[in-house]
């Protein structure tokens, strides 16, 4: 039996249109980095663009000559829902590096929008306090 599922593995993912770079896309690092809570934003990009390609590799693969193939892979989870929530959270041009904060896409959470807001605009806050402070005690 492992063997035939070797050779099945290996037919499908060496024939043409299983072969543009799939290969080189592989989430299994991607997938260890969000484990290890060390995945940076391109990481978690690159995890959503992988997850997006899963629906047409499912309906590729069901469409298989192979039944083993077609039976392995009708019950797989597409993870459309972890795409979802990585498109909706992560900025597109997010960078590597999560010190340099500002990944998170604006509208996703309103108290990092506000955090975001008074780290951009601390003179504008401190005027105001400063205002009603002013006013209060008068």
């Amino acid at each position: 039996m492992r063997k035939r599922r070797v050779r099945v593995v290996q037919k499908v993912f060496c024939s043409s249109r299983f072969s543009s770079n799939w290969a080189s896309r592989t989430p299994e690092r991607l997938i260890t980095r969000v484990v290890y809570s060390t995945a940076n934003p391109k990481e978690l990009k690159a995890l959503q663009y992988a997850c997006e390609r899963l629906p047409e590799i499912k309906a590729r693969l069901s469409e298989s000559a192979s039944r083993v193939l077609a039976d392995t892979f009708a019950g797989i989870d597409t993870l459309e829902d972890v795409a979802k929530l990585i498109g909706d959270a992560i900025d597109d041009n997010a960078s590597a590096v999560l010190k340099d904060g500002d990944f998170i896409k604006a509208g996703y959470n309103p108290v990092i929008d506000d955090l975001r807001s008074l780290v951009k605009n601390t003179k504008g806050y401190i005027a105001a306090i400063e205002a009603q402070e002013k006013e209060t005690s008068n």
